[in-house]
C-alpha cells in the first residue's frame, strides 16, 4: 500500500473539524492518533481525535475514532455472540453508553478523494439471533455509484455529508426498530450490495463520537439530526 497516511490524517482531520463545528459551533479538535493500518482488525485502518466544546468540555466521550471501511471490512468481532457461518469482523457487538453519532467523511476512488460520501451499513440481531441490517450510514449503493460518477464528470456539487446515530438509546430520537431495538448490539460494515470495479484504491471513512451519558449537546444534536 502505498497510501500517504499523514495527508490522509490531514484531510480527514478537514472534514470532520468542519462538519463538528457545523453541529456543535466553536468545537475545538485536536488530532489524537493519526491514521494506522490495523492488520488485527475488522477494518483497514484507524485514527483518532480529540473533541471540546466551548469552554473545554468534551463532547460526548471527548474523542471520535475515524475508520477506514475496504471491501469486505466490519467493525464487529465474536466476543459478545458467536453465529455459525459468520464473520468475527461481520457480528454485531455490544455498545455501552447513551448514543454514538456518525459523520461521514469521505470516499477514495481510483485516485480521487470525495470529501462527504460514504455508503455504509449497520447490522444487527434480532431476538433469534439473526443478522439483518437495519440502517445505512449514508447513500445507498445506487445512490453511491452515481455520486461517483457525478464527481468524475464535475455534474454534483461537493461536499455531501451525512449524520447519523448508528445506535441510540433513548427512544424519543426514533420508534425503536422492533427488530433491532434501538441498534444495539451493532457492527457497521462495507455494504454486500456495494461491488464496484475499481483499478486503484478504493475506501471510505467515517468518524463515530461515543456519547457516554445523556447531555445537553446530545439533545440539542438529536434534533438536529432529525431534521
Amino acid at each position: 500500500m502505498n497510501l500517504d497516511l499523514g495527508l490522509l490524517t490531514k484531510k480527514s482531520f478537514q472534514a470532520l473539524s468542519a462538519r463538528v463545528n457545523s453541529i456543535q459551533p466553536n468545537a475545538r479538535l485536536t488530532i489524537d492518533k493519526r491514521f494506522e493500518f490495523t492488520p488485527d482488525k475488522g477494518y483497514s485502518a484507524k485514527a483518532s481525535t480529540n473533541v471540546e466544546e466551548s469552554g473545554g468540555r468534551p463532547l460526548g466521550s471527548g474523542t471520535a475514532t475515524l475508520i477506514m471501511f475496504r471491501q469486505g471490512d466490519g467493525t464487529g468481532n465474536a466476543q459478545d455472540y458467536q453465529i455459525e457461518g459468520l464473520e468475527a469482523k461481520h457480528t454485531p457487538r455490544n455498545k455501552e453508553g447513551a448514543a454514538e453519532l456518525y459523520i461521514s467523511i469521505g470516499t477514495f476512488f481510483n485516485g480521487s478523494w470525495i470529501p462527504g460520501i460514504t455508503c455504509l451499513s449497520c447490522y444487527g440481531l434480532d431476538a433469534r439471533g439473526q443478522i439483518l441490517g437495519y440502517k445505512g450510514l449514508g447513500s445507498s449503493a445506487t445512490g453511491f455509484e452515481a455520486n461517483l460518477a457525478a464527481f468524475k464528470e464535475r455534474k454534483s456539487p461537493f461536499p455531501i455529508f451525512h449524520y447519523d446515530f448508528t445506535f441510540d438509546r433513548n427512544p424519543t430520537y426514533h420508534e425503536p426498530n422492533p427488530i433491532v431495538p434501538y441498534g444495539n448490539p451493532h457492527a457497521i460494515l462495507w455494504p454486500h450490495s456495494l461491488q464496484i470495479e475499481h483499478t486503484g484504491e478504493f475506501f471510505q471513512i467515517g468518524a463515530f463520537l461515543p456519547f457516554p451519558e445523556e447531555t445537553e449537546s446530545l439533545v440539542r444534536i438529536r434534533e438536529l439530526v432529525k431534521s
